[in-house]
């Protein structure tokens, strides 16, 4: 005869866990761009104006007025200052500058990962993750492109 008890939990121990959707590392590195440039927008935030969109039409979804977490208006954007295949924009030293202020810039690898551009030395990038805060050092050749985030009269 089977116990009452083990009737209740059988459902409970044959169910399949539940997994958890993994999060997006885009947004998480926007937030962490624009809080070193003193605006604070929250990932929920981030994530919903940047919607389904990947790659450069993640970054143009980010452009333009909208409201911070603190109720402030404010002009944003993703300047792209270098591509795989193209000579670095007008605003490269303005990336250098950033970066020796601590204010990472957004990194997309050839395989489609987000990171966090911490330091830049020749060919040598050093990079974060922005979910885990791992960091680690690769070439200029694995990356797709480098954008800069902005905050408009910051």
């Amino acid at each position: 005869m089977i116990d009452r008890r083990l009737l209740l939990v059988l459902p409970l121990a044959l169910a399949l866990p539940a997994k958890a959707q993994p999060a997006d590392a885009l947004p998480a590195a926007l937030v962490t761009c624009w809080q070193a440039r003193g605006v604070r927008f929250t990932t929920a935030q981030v994530a919903a104006r940047i919607g389904g969109k990947v790659g450069r039409a993640a970054l143009a979804a980010v452009a333009g007025a909208w409201t911070d977490a603190n109720d402030d208006d404010q002009e944003t954007m993703v300047e792209i200052v270098w591509e795989a295949g193209r000579p670095p924009s007008p605003a490269w030293p303005l990336l250098g500058r950033d970066l020796a202020a601590r204010r990472p810039a957004l990194l997309l690898t050839r395989d489609g990962h987000w990171w966090l551009l911490e330091a830049l030395d020749q060919e040598r990038l050093s990079v974060g993750d922005p979910l885990t805060g791992e960091g680690r050092v690769m070439s200029l050749e694995s990356a797709e492109l480098i954008g800069r985030p902005v905050i408009a009269g910051a």
